[in-house]
C-alpha cells in the first residue's frame, strides 16, 4: 500500500531536495522525567537498547498483555451468545490509570471496543446487521489490592455503560419498498439485544481482574538514583515511600501507557517527525516519575494533512 502512495506523492515532492541515506537519520530513546508538584527536577535519556529502563517497559507490556488475556476472551464470549451471531471482535487499549487512596484502588480510562455481525431470517427476508460498541470512558473499576502479592481484586464497577457507535444493516430485498424501514427497526432491536445480552457478561468480565498484578515497583527500583544527579534524592524518596507499604501511602497513582508508535509531524515533507508515547508514570504525593518512548525521524517522512487523521508515512 505504501508504494502506490509514494508514486502519487512523487509529483508533489519533485521540487524538494531528494533524500539520501546520508541525510536521513533517526533517534530512538527512552526519557525518564522526575518532577515534584508538576515542576521538572531532572530528566535522564537512554537509547531503547539500554537496560536501565527495560524492566519498566517490560512491566508495562506484561500488565497490558495480562489485562487483554483476562478480558478479551470473556468479552468475545458475551458477543457470541447473541442469537444469529456470525463474527465479532473485542479490543482493549490503554492508557489506563490506577489510583490508590485510603485503602481503595480504582482503575479508569480503559478503552474497550466490541463489534459483531448477526444474521437473521424472517421468511424469505434475510437480514445482516453489524454494530460497534464502546465502553463509556467514565467507567471505573473499584477494588482492593493485596499488599503482599500486588494482586488487584475488583469489587465494584461504577458508571458502566456500553454505547453503540455504528450500526449497518442490509438484506436480500433492499430494493423492495418499506424493507428499509423494517431493516432499521430490526437493526435497532439487534443493538438493544446485543447491549442487553452483553451488558452483564461484559460487566462480569471487566470485574474479573483477580489475575492482574499491576503494582510492585514496576521496574522503578531498577533505575539508578545517580542518573538524576542531585534530584536522585527525590527518586530515592519515591522508591522508599512505595517500599514502605501501600497501607502508609496517602495517594499512589500509576499510569500505564499503551504505545502505538504512530508518527506525526508538520504537514508535507518535514525536517522532523516522530512518535512520543507514555510507557508508565508513578506518583506518590507530589513526587512523580514518568517514562516515555520517543522515536524521532529526520528527513524521511511524509506527513499528510491533519484532517486526514493519518500518521506520517516513510519515504
Amino acid at each position: 500500500m505504501i508504494k502506490p502512495l509514494i508514486a502519487c506523492l512523487s509529483i508533489a515532492a519533485a521540487t524538494l531536495t531528494p533524500v539520501t541515506s546520508a541525510q536521513a537519520s533517526r533517534d530512538f530513546y527512552y526519557e525518564g522525567v522526575l518532577s515534584v508538584s508538576g515542576t521538572t527536577l531532572a530528566t535522564y535519556r537512554t537509547p531503547l537498547t539500554s537496560s536501565v529502563y527495560k524492566p519498566m517497559a517490560d512491566a508495562q507490556q506484561t500488565v497490558m498483555a495480562s489485562l487483554r488475556g483476562l478480558l478479551v476472551p470473556k468479552l468475545k464470549d458475551s458477543l457470541a451468545s447473541v442469537a444469529g451471531y456470525q463474527s465479532g471482535y473485542a479490543t482493549i487499549n490503554g492508557p489506563m490509570t490506577l489510583t490508590y487512596r485510603n485503602g481503595e484502588m480504582t482503575v479508569s480510562g480503559l478503552q474497550v471496543s466490541l463489534g459483531a455481525t448477526v444474521k437473521r431470517s424472517f421468511g424469505p427476508l434475510v437480514g445482516s446487521c453489524t454494530v460497534d460498541l464502546a465502553l463509556d470512558p467514565a467507567t471505573t473499576i473499584v477494588g482492593q489490592l493485596d499488599f503482599l502479592s500486588g494482586t488487584l481484586t475488583a469489587k465494584e464497577i461504577r458508571g458502566f455503560k456500553l454505547q453503540s457507535r455504528y450500526v449497518s444493516c442490509e438484506t436480500n430485498f433492499d430494493w423492495v419498498p418499506l424493507v428499509g424501514d423494517l431493516l432499521d427497526a430490526a437493526g435497532e432491536h439487534f443493538v438493544d439485544q446485543l447491549i442487553e445480552t452483553g451488558l452483564q457478561d461484559a460487566y462480569n468480565a471487566i470485574g474479573n481482574l483477580d489475575g492482574l498484578k499491576p503494582v510492585k515497583f514496576m521496574g522503578l527500583d531498577a533505575i539508578p538514583d545517580s542518573a538524576f544527579g542531585s534530584a536522585g534524592l527525590q527518586l530515592a524518596q519515591l522508591k522508599n515511600q512505595i517500599a514502605s507499604g501501600f497501607q502508609n501511602l496517602p495517594l499512589l497513582t500509576v499510569q500505564f501507557g499503551d504505545p502505538k508508535r504512530r508518527v506525526y509531524g508538520p504537514q508535507g515533507y518535514p525536517h522532523e517527525a516522530g512518535s512520543h508515547d507514555l510507557i508508565m508514570g508513578i506518583g506518590v504525593g507530589n513526587l512523580y516519575f514518568e517514562l516515555g518512548e520517543h522515536r524521532i525521524y529526520y528527513d524521511e517522512m511524509y506527513c499528510p494533512p491533519a484532517s486526514t487523521g493519518r500518521s506520517c508515512i516513510p519515504f
